[in-house]
């Protein structure tokens, strides 16, 4: 387990094969400790995105793990969730994970329960439930208000999926407030991918709002942290050969997944469509629409018709285009979409 937490994954494996040649003579006792091989491999096998391996050793793990410890069971649920999450697979990931949260609390474990509760958000968000995606963030930031006097570090994906919904409810000082908080937070604790995604969002949003006449000045300690990460994005592209397009840069690898989890379909379809290759890009929105719609992800449905609407527009099927963008506004009534129109 320290490997694991450390990053050492290396070590992980020939511990586990030590730990198997090991198992105690009592049964229970071995099958707890398969229990916490499972565990662990289905976390290295979610890592490398194999997400049916870790589906099923999971599966495995909770048959096997001692009810008397929480601890692990917590990190089983946890990473199960966010198995059936990269999956695309909502609804058995939003249960996973509200039974990491909760387990996660009686067992004290603070951290398992704030990542479990940042990715319940996720789905939310993935759902289009963006009033109960909000409730959920905030009660969490109270929670921690209250106990601690302040937030976790980890706590910086909690405000960062706050901030997307107040931004997509147009409230532009909410989610200025909240996505300072996430980077501050994130910067604490180093969290790369974090600081990068709310830092390129806040100076976008900052030169957007400047070209309209509203000037946004943002706190010292924010502004170093932004200024540091336009510096080196800047920089990095300057050293590279190969041309980066967007500000999706900063989602590569497994960041994707941990900021913006679901829509890599979404960035490939608009890679497509930026290529030229329209119809590959409006049959991957068509596909992705229809996974969702089983899921009942509203919001990716959403997504995927708004894209759509862009695609079919450039190539003058402005009925088509007002079809699909039809679709999307009855799906986003009841829950105050502004921004994405």
């Amino acid at each position: 387990w320290t490997s694991n937490f450390t990053h050492q994954l290396e070590a992980v494996e020939p511990f586990l094969q030590q730990a198997q040649r090991a198992l105690p003579a009592d049964e229970a006792k071995a099958r707890d400790v398969r229990g916490h091989i499972a565990t662990l491999r289905a976390w290295a096998a979610r890592r490398q995105r194999d997400n049916a391996l870790a589906i099923e050793l999971l599966t495995e793990a909770a048959d096997c793990l001692n009810a008397s410890d929480p601890f692990v069971r917590t990190f089983a649920a946890l990473n199960l969730g966010l198995a059936y999450l990269d999956d695309g697979a909502l609804i058995r990931a939003a249960r996973a994970l509200r039974e990491a949260a909760v387990q996660g609390e009686a067992a004290g474990n603070e951290l398992a329960a704030l990542i479990a509760t940042s990715n319940l958000a996720a789905v939310l968000i993935l759902q289009g439930r963006l009033h109960e995606a909000a409730r959920l963030c905030r009660r969490t930031i109270q929670d921690q208000l209250a106990r601690h006097g302040k937030p976790h570090p980890t706590c910086c994906l909690i405000y960062l999926r706050l901030a997307w919904v107040l931004a997509e409810w147009n409230d532009v000082d909410g989610y200025y407030a909240h996505l300072s908080h996430a980077v501050l937070l994130a910067d604490q604790i180093r969290y790369d991918a974090v600081v990068k995604a709310g830092s390129l969002s806040m100076a976008w949003e900052k030169r957007l709002l400047a070209e309209q006449g509203t000037i946004v000045e943002l706190s010292e300690d924010v502004a170093k942290i932004v200024d540091r990460v336009l510096a080196s994005e800047a920089a990095a592209a300057a050293a590279s050969t190969v041309e980066t397009r967007s500000t999706e840069a900063y989602l590569a690898d497994d960041a994707y997944f941990e900021i913006w989890p679901g829509y890599s379909d979404h960035a490939r379809a608009k890679e497509l469509a930026q290529e030229g290759r329209k119809q590959e890009a409006l049959d991957l929105l068509a596909q992705v629409y229809q996974t969702a719609q089983r899921v009942k992800g509203i919001g990716l449905m959403i997504e995927a018709r708004s894209a759509q609407a862009l695609i079919y527009q450039s190539q003058g099927k402005l009925e088509c285009a007002l079809d699909v963008l039809g679709d999307a506004l009855r799906l986003s009534e009841s829950e105050g979409y502004i921004r994405t129109y």
